[in-house]
């Protein structure tokens, strides 16, 4: 008798989950692109909806050949508001579908990576219906510093300055996000970028590492890595003209002035006559469909001229400007010199392609492609740098561009943030070091008398640099335009000498007198050696009398948001314990940033100087910015000249510091202490002087005990520092 076969149990359904079951599929084989078409949804922003390249088309090649096989590295270098934040989270959610495995974002401090995982990342894969079905249990794998999926997804939050936080498992792809805004390296760990390159090791040439940042100054981390990599690309895009591909620089934006606007209406008056339907003004052609729309183009210009005469100055050019756009602003085509309108440019925008300069990229087999798009494999261990403006940006107009630069001319901070925020380029300093000639040089120039005030003062400041039995002081008148002159300097020995100096009427060129607005006192802590108080004590008692027209300082030992930050109140810091804190009365005292401060003084001091043959050294017809009075201190001189700029070998930060190790440079202070006195009063806020000559402007308010708002944006020296 044959026994039947046992048959095993059924396994019961309800083992696997749907979301474990999905899990197990295998991922699909897609680009980026495609991806983000299928499955990414914006919604935060002006564009809220399905993801669509045309918004953007200069991402969709970052992210396709990013992710390339054989590229092991992909920086980006870009401008603000450029879809950063949207290239970094299609990488992410990407990853997590189709190239499952351990992955880690960087960003500059822990507060605001967890403020970003919960209120970008953690929505991200909530709502993405692809990435939903992969969550497990959310409450255990759904957390703030990592998330981790059924299909072995995990990304991992980490910050600069912590080692702690990169030293871990290894990681398939990494992230790091504004690198320019990344901690300072302590010297002690390898730095962030390298920290996260490590750990990418195991995975070989399937590992990634994306840095992306708005950049900063030539030695920020940002130019530094796009500098060192084996392809550069660049978007070149199509004139709608003659069908050249080019870079759009900002040295061919071209915009209307008087002087142009003239030509420009002398030569279309005669290419009219002469029955032409094109003219050549300021090296750019225009050209029109018709007699009709050259004929109303000429009305317009004379129009235009009339506008001009009542034109004030840079700010009222700019408004005008920004009221007729393309008629008024247009880029010219560096192949045949033709206007392209900012109408033009969307079109351009998405014919457009990533390649060299030199107008190819080579793949792994040594091809030449006109576009790295079409590169399926590139070389083994290749490092591909992007770089990508505001020129290019959908959304932002070429009449606001030139509006906010002739804005920022006169001010170095503003001008440092249109550069790196805008145009996508790292600032250049005119000045690493100045020479001591410079400064004997102004004094030469000058025909201001010590003591006085000139007629065009807005404002006077005094700041002080503090030594353990002396006081190093100057006084400086400041106007439109951040134009200074040194009214004043010296040495007292004491405090009540300071408030001498502090409490005079200073006389004004045109007559009356002028009083100092606003004081900067450097709480400096050496120790007295006549009294038992700490110097930095006597300074905040001295402060703490006299506020809110004398401030506290002290110099930042790193880099703060802006020129000066608020410090928290030093005289409890100083009381010690909390009970003996309360009570005590609030000192205003602020953090500044010197090596900040020193940048803007140096470009101030170069803005204007003539060379030897009367020509200025900044932008035609500008005037000289940083003045001096008749007094020629050859110990001033050579304090101002005792510094220069270098790059710390252990932060890789560029800083200000003595030429030769004990060099005096107490007065030099005193002249970046006043860069910082001038944002705190709110000088760079004044009207130009043209304007002032045409409508008078209020002066600014007198410095209350209010906390002043830290500088920010296009008005101030930026956050991107």
């Amino acid at each position: 008798m044959v026994r039947p076969t046992k048959q095993p149990a059924p396994v019961p359904s309800e083992t696997w989950t749907p979301a474990e079951r999905n899990a197990w599929r295998l991922p699909p084989d897609i680009k980026p692109s495609q991806w983000a078409v299928e499955h990414f949804r914006i919604r935060r922003g002006y564009r809220k909806g399905p993801y669509r390249h045309e918004n953007a088309p200069y991402l969709k090649g970052i992210m396709d050949i990013a992710t390339r096989p054989g590229v092991v590295q992909a920086n980006l270098m870009k401008g603000v508001q450029m879809g950063g934040s949207t290239l970094t989270r299609i990488l992410m959610a990407w990853r997590a579908h189709t190239r499952p495995g351990p992955c880690g974002l960087t960003l500059p401090n822990r507060d605001k990576g967890r403020k970003i995982i919960k209120s970008d990342v953690l929505p991200l894969f909530r709502r993405t219906p692809v990435l939903r079905e992969l969550i497990g249990r959310e409450s255990s794998d759904m957390l703030i510093e990592t998330i981790d999926l059924l299909n072995g997804y995990r990304l991992s939050l980490m910050w600069s300055g912590s080692a702690t936080s990169m030293a871990s498992d290894p990681m398939m792809e990494v992230i790091n996000d504004e690198v320019d805004k990344f901690e300072i390296w302590s010297g002690e760990e390898p730095d962030a970028i390298a920290a996260t390159e490590f750990r990418l090791t195991s995975f070989g040439d399937r590992r990634l590492q994306v840095n992306l940042s708005t950049p900063t100054v030539t030695a920020g981390k940002i130019h530094q890595l796009c500098q060192a990599s084996t392809v550069k690309l660049f978007y070149h895009v199509p004139c709608p003209h003659c069908g050249h591909h080019q870079v759009l620089k900002w040295s061919q934006m071209q915009w209307l002035n008087p002087t142009l606007t003239r030509a420009c209406l002398e030569a279309a008056q005669e290419a009219l006559a002469a029955g032409r339907l094109q003219y050549q003004a300021g090296d750019s052609i225009a050209s029109f469909p018709t007699p009709l729309a050259m004929h109303d183009h000429v009305l317009w210009l004379k129009g235009m001229l009339t506008r001009w005469d009542a034109v004030g100055g840079r700010r009222e050019a700019a408004d005008l400007l920004n009221r007729f756009g393309d008629r008024a602003v247009w880029y010219v085509c560096d192949h045949c010199q033709a206007r392209i309108s900012t109408s033009d440019r969307t079109v351009m925008v998405r014919r457009g392609l990533w390649t060299t300069a030199e107008g190819f990229v080579l793949d792994a087999h040594e091809q030449q492609h006109a576009d790295a798009e079409t590169i399926e494999r590139f070389a083994p261990e290749t490092r591909v740098a992007f770089q990508i403006s505001a020129l290019y940006c959908p959304w932002v107009q070429w009449a606001g561009l030139v509006g906010q630069f002739l804005r920022a001319i006169d001010d170095p901070s503003a001008l440092f943030a249109f550069t790196t925020n805008r145009l996508a380029e790292p600032f250049e300093f005119k000045m690493r070091r100045v020479a001591e000639t410079v400064f004997s040089a102004k004094c030469e120039r000058s025909k201001a008398p010590e003591g006085t005030a000139p007629a065009w003062a807005a404002a006077l400041l005094a700041t002080i640099d503090t030594q353990v039995d002396h006081l190093y002081v100057v006084v400086r008148a400041w106007g439109p335009g951040l134009r200074s002159q040194r009214v004043w300097h010296g040495k007292v020995l004491d405090f009540a000498g300071l408030d001498q100096v502090l409490a005079r009427a200073w006389p004004v060129d045109s007559g009356g007198e002028q009083a100092i607005g606003l004081t900067l006192i450097d709480s400096g802590g050496t120790v007295d050696r006549f009294l038992d108080a700490t110097r930095t004590q006597q300074v905040y008692d001295y402060a703490l009398a006299r506020q809110p027209l004398v401030r506290a300082i002290k110099g930042a030992s790193r880099p703060v948001v802006g020129l000066y930050a608020p410090m928290k109140n030093p005289m409890g810091t100083l009381a010690g314990t909390k009970e003996e804190k309360v009570g005590l009365p609030a000192l205003a005292a602020y953090l500044i940033d010197t090596h900040r401060c020193n940048d803007l003084l140096s470009e101030l001091i170069a803005a204007g100087i003539p060379t030897a043959d009367g020509r200025n050294v900044g932008p035609a017809g500008q005037q000289e910015a940083w003045l001096l009075n008749a007094h020629n201190d050859s110990e001033y001189n050579l304090h101002l000249s005792n510094v220069q700029k270098t790059v710390d070998p252990k932060t890789k930060r560029e800083m200000w510091v003595p030429k030769v190790s004990g060099a005096r440079h107490d007065y030099r202070d005193c002249e970046a202490y006043q860069v910082a006195a001038a944002y705190m009063a709110y000088i760079h806020l004044l009207p130009a002087e043209d304007e002032l000559r045409r409508s008078p402007a209020p002066v600014p308010h007198a410095p209350t005990n209010e906390e002043p708002p830290v500088s920010d944006g296009g008005s101030s020296y930026a956050a991107p520092l």
